[in-house]
């Protein structure tokens, strides 16, 4: 419901430039698997209104913000960097998520702060929070991801005893951890891609990240030692 309640590119035309598109998957552009197994979600109030409104959060004493019945309004905070650009963005959203009836509170806050580790009761890592911007780029280069376990996995959920992972949402899906531990592994192109399908398809299914707008990445190449005519669609 609050990701049909933005308007995502809108905002990335505004705000980042014209002709800045929306990732459909966190992972690059050049591995995404067919739009109609993994569509992009898009701006439709009505949709997340019926959302909202399915899963029993509704403005039972008309001040306009959602509550769940029994006094407990949709209040949700709202945590970035104090990157400007982040910022501004969550300036739009939160009016975006208003008009759906979700009080967003705006807490930009250091990096070092939001990133730090769960010993250092940083914000990701204890998952205090509710919803959080931020940058967290995947390779561009190969569709196997080395620190999806640590970001994303089952056995990177932050803890007393697990204090080393980076999994502050909690995500945990099994097959995706086995699988794309089996696109690492793969050699055959047409099999890598298939399982590397897969991996992508479960994590958008998590519904626990949603792309706000592509990040373009360069690269510098050694004209001496690579033949930069063959490098085509990094990313």
């Amino acid at each position: 419901g609050l990701i049909h309640a933005i308007d995502r590119a809108t905002l990335a035309e505004a705000l980042v430039g014209p002709g800045t598109e929306v990732p459909r998957a966190w992972y690059a552009a050049q591995f995404w698997p067919d739009e109609e197994t993994l569509p992009l979600i898009e701006y439709n109030v009505d949709e997340a209104n019926r959302l909202l409104d399915e899963a029993g959060w509704v403005d039972t004493n008309d001040d306009g913000i959602r509550d769940d019945g029994a006094g407990t309004e949709l209040v949700l905070r709202f945590f970035t960097t104090t990157r400007q650009l982040r910022m501004d963005y969550q300036v739009f959203i939160q009016e975006y998520l208003a008009e759906v009836g979700i009080q967003a509170q705006l807490l930009p806050i250091p990096s070092g702060v939001l990133f730090a580790s769960f010993l250092e009761r940083g914000v990701l890592d204890t998952g205090d929070w509710d919803i959080s911007l931020f940058a967290l780029s995947a390779p561009a280069l190969s569709p196997f991801a080395p620190y999806l376990p640590d970001w994303f996995g089952c056995d990177g959920i932050p803890s007393a005893e697990n204090p080393n992972g980076k999994n502050g949402w909690g995500l945990c899906l099994p097959e995706m951890d086995s699988t794309n531990l089996e696109v690492g592994t793969t050699v055959d192109v047409a099999e890598r891609e298939a399982l590397a399908g897969e991996v992508i398809n479960e994590f958008f299914e998590g519904y626990h990240w949603h792309g706000l707008y592509l990040r373009p990445t360069w690269y510098a190449a050694r004209t001496d030692v690579l033949d930069t005519s063959t490098m085509q669609d990094l990313g």
